[in-house]
């Protein structure tokens, strides 16, 4: 008969062994939990836990139904009522001490009034964030900021919390029988729509700006631009007159090629597109060539309508969106 310890020893190295991978099982699993501890708090470091959705397909989209009308993504693009957000990705970051490009993109969406863009002379509506999420805000920033920039997503999630949306000016209660009143005014006895189209369509836009949305503009400001359209001209639409053999002839200016100067002129029904050359232009006294008048083509409606009718259209336009 062989020794008890003998008899025993391979049950015991078998434990040993069990053993032995136990803890080696242990340690691997330990060491794996570090490691997903650590990758997790490095993620949360750049993307913070948030329930906030932000998707940038979305914001393009929402850039295209509410700001493209008035803002451009071209650097060379044709004039529009905003300034061109050419770059803003980069530019944003730069503009005000102490704030980055997310930070300062989206207070100006939802507080259009605290800043104004470098040679910026249009007047953004106060209530362009209405209808808007916090994850669509966060969206359409996000949007921009890769325009020329990149998103740190870390600074993005914090905004809806940091900025208060501006809330605007009161509501007025409107009438339908006024805001339909006011519709004709604006086909009929007016006839706004001869140059202001209702369409957001490219391209409607040729005479004078489209009013597809100016009731996300103030009531107040849609009031000055009816009394006194040449307080604020539209960048773009102001009227340029060039005299060629004694003949002048003014209209909008248009992108012309070098040395050419192209107007758009309007003569009743008569739209036309015509295109002078730079050094046959007259000029008197060594004078320039091509003056711009600073008067807006559109005449101020307090003449043409009572206040009541005014305050019709007024309802009308409001309700443009």
């Amino acid at each position: 008969m062989q020794p008890r310890e003998t008899q025993d020893l391979p049950h015991r190295t078998g434990m040993t062994q069990l053993r032995l991978v136990t803890r080696g099982l242990a340690a691997f699993v330990g060491a794996c939990a570090v490691v997903v501890v650590l990758a997790g708090g490095i993620s949360i470091a750049f993307f913070p836990a948030s329930r906030q959705v932000i998707d940038l397909q979305s914001g393009k989209r929402i850039f295209a139904a509410r700001c493209a009308s008035c803002h451009s993504l071209e650097e060379a693009a044709g004039p529009r009522y905003g300034p061109s957000l050419h770059r803003i990705g980069r530019e944003g970051g730069n503009r005000i001490d102490g704030m980055d490009a997310e930070e300062y993109i989206f207070q100006s969406i939802v507080d259009p009034s605290a800043y104004q863009a470098p040679g910026s002379t249009g007047v953004m509506p106060e209530n362009a964030a209405n209808g808007l999420s916090d994850d669509d805000l966060l969206s359409l920033t996000a949007f921009l900021c890769q325009q020329g920039g990149s998103v740190r997503y870390s600074n993005l999630l914090q905004l809806p919390n940091k900025i208060p949306r501006r809330m605007a000016a009161g509501s007025v209660d409107l009438e339908l029988d006024s805001v339909e009143r006011g519709r004709k005014l604006f086909l009929g006895k007016l006839n706004c729509a001869k140059c202001h189209s209702l369409d957001p369509i490219p391209g409607s836009d040729l005479l004078a700006p489209t009013l597809a949305t100016a009731g996300r503009h103030s009531r107040s400001y849609l009031e000055e631009k009816l009394l006194s359209p040449s307080k604020h001209i539209t960048p773009g639409y102001e009227f340029w007159t060039a005299t060629i053999s004694g003949v002048s002839h003014s209209g909008r200016r248009l992108p012309a090629p070098a040395g050419m100067t192209r107007l758009l002129i309007s003569d009743g029904d008569d739209i036309r597109v015509r295109d002078f050359k730079d050094d046959k232009l007259d000029r008197e006294d060594d004078g320039p060539a091509l003056y711009r008048s600073g008067v807006s083509p559109m005449p101020p409606c307090d003449g043409a309508v009572s206040k009541e009718e005014r305050d019709a259209v007024l309802d009308f336009l409001t309700t443009l969106r």
